[in-house]
């Protein structure tokens, strides 16, 4: 164990962070549904949402459904939820793009990046 720590210490410890991170990712999470890049307005991708970090979050918040009260769980599903469907709202706002995607067989590097999703979007996309 870290730190000299017995088994029951170090879990309470990683009990204490884990509520203290969960907290602040609540807090930070747009009322749209993503979660940004950081929480400080100041930071250069303060602006910017990723789909992917978002998708690690949730399933961080997923994993603390297992030990949350129902009170809490009521919560964390509220955030995991507007999370799902801000994703599903951009794959809805560029499916035509990724229709086109899919169904070809061959395309060059240019129209596959004029095509393909960002890599970060806006709160508005």
């Amino acid at each position: 164990m870290p730190l000299d720590l017995d088994k029951i210490e170090f879990l309470n410890m990683l009990n204490e962070v884990t509520e203290a991170y969960t907290s602040i990712i609540l807090q930070h999470q747009d009322s749209t549904g993503p979660f940004p890049a950081t929480g400080q307005d100041a930071y250069e991708y303060s602006n910017f949402r990723w789909v992917r970090d978002s998708s690690y979050t949730t399933l961080g918040l997923i994993y603390k459904l297992q030990s949350a009260s129902e009170a809490e769980s009521g919560i964390l599903m509220d955030a995991i939820e507007k999370n799902f469907e801000w994703w599903f709202n951009i794959i809805n706002a560029e499916e035509e793009g990724l229709e086109y995607l899919i169904s070809t067989e061959s395309i060059s590097a240019t129209e596959f990046f004029e095509k393909a999703l960002p890599a970060r979007f806006t709160k508005e996309y």
